[in-house]
């Protein structure tokens, strides 16, 4: 059975935008295009704003991994900061540290996952990714020729 893999990056998660939707289940988005241009609003659904595809997507990573931030590290801190987010919202005091932590952990993760924080950071990644890379194919080369064998 083949994983399906996340496209639509939500760096504003779903569940955290439902809260503001109106009757009809839509909230308004407000953008502007272009610099200089007039700030826009439309009427979208949550799930069809505050995402980028493929943000969180790690391409020099083996096929299995390479949206394991989408698939398994945020859809964890978000299914646990959507309760405490809900405690929080029907002025239910969160009772227990792990509430309290998720939604702290949730308060944080906004204020990294955006666009700009990701760009600067999958650069980094990609940096720090090639040169490990590379160390690693060198010294597999020097271990596989050079410890092993009689001299060459």
């Amino acid at each position: 059975m083949k994983i399906q893999k996340t496209v639509k990056n939500h760096y504003i998660p779903i569940f955290y935008t439902k809260k503001w939707a109106n009757i009809d289940g839509k909230i308004i988005e407000f953008s502007r295009p272009y610099i200089g241009s007039q700030v826009i609003d439309r009427r979208k659904y949550p799930s069809a704003t505050g995402f980028r595809k493929n943000i969180y997507t790690l391409n020099n990573l083996s096929d299995g991994t390479t949206t394991w931030i989408e698939d398994f590290l945020l859809k964890i801190l978000d299914e646990k900061a959507s309760v405490s987010l809900n405690y929080v919202i029907q002025n239910f005091v969160a009772d227990t540290s792990k509430l309290r932590c998720s939604f702290a952990r949730l308060l944080i993760s906004l204020l990294r996952r955006n666009p700009e924080h990701i760009i600067k950071m999958r650069s980094i990644w990609d940096e720090g990714h090639s040169s490990v890379m590379a160390a690693v194919e060198r010294n597999l080369w020097d271990i596989t020729f050079t410890a092993g064998s009689p001299d060459v």
